[in-house]
């Protein structure tokens, strides 16, 4: 149900919650990871958005808003509600629209649907 690239990008949100060691994988993170997207970059950029500022934008709140959780050990972050409620969005607008693939951009439309999350703001502006 998951297409292939967003899998990848999923994991790449996980990861990069894990090496800032950051106790949950935020919508931030997904965010983050989905600017990798070309399809989210054209998105972003036809709508005169800028995605070197979104991630500049999304390291400076990684840097001084999110605490790491301290320690040498490895640490497994896990999602937060706001992430499972994205995936959820996403994959009923998929199954409404008679795909059968949640991509990349279901995730990115859905995570305007998190008004209260930083991802969203970083997004709107």
């Amino acid at each position: 149900m998951i297409s292939k690239e967003l899998e990848g990008y999923l994991n790449n949100a996980v990861e990069e919650a894990n090496k800032r060691r950051h106790e949950f994988v935020t919508l931030e993170h997904v965010l983050y990871a989905l600017l990798d997207d070309p399809i989210i970059h054209n998105i972003i950029e036809g709508l005169s958005g800028s995605v070197e500022k979104i991630r500049a934008d999304l390291e400076k709140f990684f840097n001084e808003k999110m605490e790491a959780v301290p320690g040498g050990k490895p640490i497994k972050a896990k999602p937060t509600i706001s992430f499972q409620r994205v995936l959820q969005r996403a994959a009923q607008h998929v199954l409404s629209a008679g795909k059968n693939k949640i991509n990349a951009e279901s995730v990115y439309i859905a995570i305007f649907s998190e008004k209260e999350s930083i991802a969203c703001y970083f997004i709107e502006l």
